[in-house]
C-alpha cells in the first residue's frame, strides 16, 4: 500500500471515530432533555397547583375578614 492510502485509511478510522463520538454526545443530550423536560412538566404542574392553592386562600381570607368585620359590628 502506498503512504497515501495508509493515510486516507487513518483518515477514515479518525473520522468513523469522530462520528460515532458525536453520534454518543448527541444520545445523552437528548436524554438529559428528555429528563429536563419532564422535571418541567412537573414542575409547572406544581406551579399551577399552588397558584389554585393561594387563589383559594385567598378567598377563604377574604371570606375570613368579612366574618370578623360583620361580628366587630355587633361588639362595638
Amino acid at each position: 500500500m502506498t503512504s497515501e492510502v495508509v493515510l486516507l485509511r487513518k483518515q477514515l478510522a479518525e473520522a468513523l471515530e469522530t462520528t460515532l463520538n458525536l453520534k454518543q454526545g448527541r444520545e445523552k443530550l437528548e436524554e438529559k432533555t428528555a429528563r429536563h423536560s419532564q422535571t418541567v412538566v412537573q414542575l409547572q404542574a406544581s406551579l399551577d397547583e399552588n397558584a389554585g392553592l393561594i387563589a383559594a386562600l385567598k378567598e377563604n381570607i377574604k371570606g375570613l375578614e368579612s366574618q370578623l368585620a360583620h361580628k366587630y359590628k355587633f361588639l362595638s
